[in-house]
């Protein structure tokens, strides 16, 4: 190996459940490919804008974003549509914490 190829690559360490790592691990051997092949062709494929990952990517953020609302409390929720407002965020950034705080505020009424 050549210093370029040290200078031109990262190394990223993954941790996740050891029955869904074995499960990938086989599943990637069934087809004679590696791990490596196949982050590294997903991650190309993120920020080359595959829209498929790139809807998964939101949904993921959608996700955790709903969790992290679902733990503040009412007046917490107030601050953060206040934030919101006030800074600049890209319109769909706004609309999907506005639509998500009002979402959480009606589930707090009927409940």
């Amino acid at each position: 190996m050549t210093i370029d190829y040290f200078i031109k690559r990262k190394s990223v360490h993954l941790d996740f459940d050891r029955d869904v790592h074995i499960a990938l691990k086989v599943k990637l051997m069934e087809h004679g490919i590696s791990m490596q092949e196949t982050f590294e062709t997903i991650a190309r494929s993120i920020v080359k804008g595959n829209p498929h990952l790139n809807d998964m990517i939101e949904r993921i953020a959608l996700k955790k974003l709903r969790l992290k609302l679902s733990e503040m409390d009412t007046a917490d929720k107030e601050e953060a549509r206040r934030v919101m407002l006030s800074k600049r965020i890209t319109e769909l950034d706004s609309e999907v914490l506005y639509s998500l705080i009002e979402e959480s505020k009606n589930n707090e009424v009927t409940k």
